[in-house]
């Protein structure tokens, strides 16, 4: 089908002139991952795991069902009619949570886990190790890591979570973060919602510009 054009919305933060994100988080503001105007934005702030798991499904949206395709219409049972209840995966987030959609979706699909329990945590903050893990499953290249465990050139490669140590590996090799000035990748560090910024601005570069030659080069002949 033909791409569509729209207007993105605009947002003018005052407190965030000179900001050494300003520009990344201007872009966030205009893909709808950072709501409002900006005027009570602080880019300082922590980013929530609800925050981000919007974030995360507004950037890396699911593709739509193409409505060229003729689909074969099947009969269904009565039964297989009848509306099923919306249940919430967490405990903790009730289907009336405002970020009750996106983080069943960001769970569906296998994006974000939970923090164990049966629960979400929607309100703590996101760390740089899960996100960069939600990032990969999100371009679909953690088998790029080698198994069974891979090893960063992160100077505090012995301090990233094992569920995340390869998904760090690979998001290390195709550029998606990088260390610190010392070298540390800081894997339990709260992201801040700047720093939250500048990673959906590289999945974006990344989804733009790299990933066919990641797919082509590296996933296919791995």
């Amino acid at each position: 089908t033909f791409p569509t054009q729209k207007r993105l919305p605009t947002a003018d933060p005052t407190n965030l002139r000179g900001h050494w994100a300003e520009e990344e988080i201007k872009i966030m503001f205009g893909l709808e991952v950072f709501k409002g105007n900006g005027s009570n934005f602080n880019p300082d702030n922590y980013m929530t795991r609800a925050e981000f798991a919007t974030g995360l499904v507004q950037i890396a949206k699911e593709i739509p069902a193409d409505p060229a395709l003729n689909v074969r219409a099947t009969t269904t049972s009565r039964r297989a009619t009848k509306k099923e209840a919306v249940v919430s995966p967490f405990d903790d987030v009730s289907i009336e949570n405002v970020y009750f959609e996106q983080i069943k979706s960001a769970y569906d699909r296998k994006l974000l886990n939970g923090s164990g329990y049966n629960r979400f945590a929607p309100n703590e903050s996101i760390t740089r190790a899960d996100a960069t893990l939600a990032f990969v499953r999100a371009i679909g290249l953690e088998n790029m890591a080698p198994t069974p465990t891979a090893v960063t050139s992160f100077r505090d490669n012995d301090i990233i979570p094992p569920h995340a140590r390869n998904a760090s590996y690979v998001a290390q090799k195709i550029g998606l973060i990088h260390g610190d000035n010392k070298g540390n990748m800081n894997p339990t560090k709260r992201l801040t919602k700047a720093e939250a910024a500048v990673m959906f601005c590289n999945l974006i570069k990344y989804l733009q510009y790299d990933i066919s030659k990641d797919y082509s080069e590296r996933l296919m002949n791995y």
